[in-house]
């Protein structure tokens, strides 16, 4: 139903992600059903791997994507009506969850280096990891009213 195809694309990125992610998660509970072992519990055995990590993070950039397209959009209905207020709310909107993303693009490409770096080093990659999350894992609200 949505009418701008931009906004469409971006949610059917995101639910083909989403069956993806419920595939695996479907496939990963049956697995430990099987076994019993902690190691196989859903999500467990994936903390600290490269690609679900990364996909995880792709999630909430689409996401951030959506959110950026959805305030474009806004903007666009606020100029056509000359509102000088929402256009000043929509373009700090647009700023903020732009920077949003740029901020989870560099956590991920972080947090993916430390899975990398320290793969055989469980203390210090979750240590390093722990770090990472204190000091940029951590979003900041939007103050656009």
């Amino acid at each position: 139903e949505e009418k701008d195809p931009t906004l469409k694309a971006l949610k059917q990125k995101e639910f083909e992600m989403y069956k993806k992610q419920m595939a695996k998660l479907q496939k990963d509970a049956a697995q430990f059903g099987e076994t019993s072992e902690m190691t196989d519990l859903p999500y467990v055995k994936d903390a600290n791997q490269e690609k679900p990590t990364a996909d995880y993070y792709d999630m909430m950039i689409l996401m951030t994507d959506q959110s950026i397209r959805e305030h474009q959009l806004g903007l666009k209905e606020a100029q056509e009506n000359n509102d000088t207020k929402s256009i000043k709310r929509y373009n700090c909107l647009i700023k903020c969850v732009s920077n949003k993303k740029n901020r989870l693009e560099s956590v991920k490409n972080q947090h993916i280096k430390i899975l990398q770096q320290f793969k055989n080093n469980e203390e210090l990659r979750d240590e390093k990891i722990n770090q990472l999350m204190q000091t940029q894992g951590i979003p900041k609200a939007c103050e656009c009213d």
